[in-house]
């Protein structure tokens, strides 16, 4: 009955990675005469993994590392999972009073438990933690019936789902699972068919801790990858993994080598060029610059202002002194994907796992589209997140965000009028294999959602995620991470990265 309401915000605060990559119009016929090296070359790659005490000491600037917020993720001194009798007897039981009752994604549910535990104790001390997990029943009630008031208008008028038929269910799968508001609302468990199986949903917040401690205890190199953009881009290079290309990379209002990134531009004179933030998530900070073909051409800013090559690049170094910036080719979406896109570039999420010591496989799947004009797919800046057949690549059912938590089924594009279900996405299987060879070439990252471009030259890294989230995979379709082999995998690697180490 422990409820996941966080006292100090955590410890699952790990986002949802999104694109930062766009469609752009037709394109000259053809492409852009080859790109140099990226101008400002990131830290090598591979080599042997960084101990954990070693990559938190790493500066800022590579990776964002401190955003693992490890204080918030430690058990207590001696836990172990094993080796040897007493140890894994004591974890099993552990494990079996945690997870009782909890369905599908027992083993998550039960390490959740034992991090939250864990944070109490270091935060209130042992008479305080009993006292704050006494008082969960009534944070619950409090907590449902403070989401109705801000939800419960919005469900009640879209869904026919009362006030307090809303705070009774809340409060009962809060208390029975650890459900909480967003989990309610995006997976719409006021339908009877889907509240049947509430415990097989996996919450944002539980894997997001798990994804944070695996990446800090086991694999901090390949976290870093995955962290920073730069980086990324040279690591598919190394490994021939086609990927978004960089023109120009700007840091505290100054472009680095303004020469090679001056000649990438006018290279892709007559194309649409994209910005985004080095470590933004979300599509927060992108923006798509449109080619304006009159006069002497160039690009236009916010504020309808034709820009040439050296004065988008003033533009974007101002704008790197609140965060460095990276200006990159656009990609188009595949033909075959006109009747369900707009202008934003389409990505297919697809969540590949692998168990310790194991070849990745895909265990979740979504497609993401765009809905009007913005510069993303993103889901949070309202985009269309659809069903996806893994075995076909046929589209099924899809949602829209209708508010900041709740979210509407959608048949039909609302621009297009096309329906979702049936289009079958192009070079599908080249896609799923392409980021399982991505994830294979990490040698040490259990879990990744890798955001594919799907173009007419093939599908395309755009990046990938260290905390690919749970509610694409599970909200148009409605089908529970539960029921996939997620929480086994999870458990694996935990149980393996917590066994007592010789």
């Amino acid at each position: 009955m422990w409820s996941t309401n966080h006292p100090d915000g955590g410890p699952g605060g790990a986002s949802l990675g999104a694109k930062a990559a766009t469609s752009a119009a037709p394109l000259p016929a053809s492409p852009p005469t080859p790109l140099p090296a990226s101008p400002l070359a990131p830290p090598p790659v591979g080599g042997a993994p960084a101990s954990a005490p070693d990559v938190l000491e790493r500066p800022a600037r590579e990776g964002g590392l401190r955003r693992l917020r490890v204080h918030e993720l430690q058990l207590p001194a001696g836990f172990a999972t094993g080796p040897g009798l007493g140890a894994r007897v004591r974890f099993a039981v552990g494990q079996t009073v945690l997870g009782l009752g909890l369905d599908g994604v027992r083993p998550i549910r039960a390490w959740h438990r034992r991090f939250r535990w864990a944070g109490l104790r270091r935060r209130y001390g042992l008479l305080g933690a009993l006292r704050w997990v006494a008082a969960e029943p009534v944070r619950a009630l409090n907590d449902a019936r403070a989401a109705v008031a801000e939800h419960g208008a919005t469900c009640r008028d879209r869904f026919g789902i009362p006030l307090a038929t809303q705070r009774r269910q809340l409060l009962g799968l809060n208390l029975a699972y650890g459900t909480e508001t967003a989990t309610y609302y995006q997976f719409q468990l006021f339908r009877p068919e889907r509240r049947r199986h509430a415990g097989a949903y996996v919450q944002q917040h539980e894997t997001a801790t798990f994804y944070r401690v695996l990446a800090y205890r086991d694999a901090p190199d390949d976290f870093l990858i995955l962290e920073d953009k730069r980086r990324f881009e040279q690591w598919c290079a190394a490994h021939a993994l086609p990927c978004t290309r960089t023109l120009a990379e700007l840091h505290d209002g100054a472009v680095a080598d303004p020469a090679a990134a001056r000649a990438a531009l006018q290279a892709h004179a007559g194309y649409e060029l994209f910005s985004k933030l080095v470590d933004g998530k979300g599509g927060a900070g992108a923006h798509r610059w449109r080619w304006h073909e009159g006069g002497r051409g160039g690009w236009v800013d916010p504020d309808g202002r034709v820009l040439d090559a050296d004065a988008l690049l003033a533009t974007l170094a101002e704008r790197s002194r609140e965060a460095p910036l990276l200006l990159q080719e656009c990609l188009v979406n595949h033909p075959a994907l006109a009747p369900v896109a707009t202008e934003v570039l389409c990505t297919a999420r697809l969540i590949t796992a692998r168990p310790p010591d194991g070849e990745p496989s895909l265990v979740g799947t979504c497609f993401r589209t765009g809905a009007g004009d913005g510069s993303t797919d993103n889901f949070s800046q309202g985009g269309i997140a659809v069903a996806v057949d893994a075995a076909t690549g046929r589209l099924g059912t899809a949602v829209r965000a209708l508010s900041a938590v709740i979210v509407d089924p959608i048949e039909r594009h609302p621009v297009s009028g096309a329906a979702f279900a049936g289009v079958v996405l192009p070079d599908w299987d080249r896609a799923v294999a392409l980021a399982r060879r991505a994830h294979a070439a990490l040698p040490r990252i259990g879990f990744v959602g890798w955001d594919v471009a799907l173009t007419a030259r093939g599908p395309v890294l755009v990046e990938g995620n260290l905390s690919p989230g749970t509610r694409l995979a599970q909200a148009p379709s409605g089908e529970p991470l539960g029921r996939t082999a997620l929480p086994a995998l999870l458990d694996a690697h935990l149980r393996r990265s917590y066994a007592r180490r010789s």
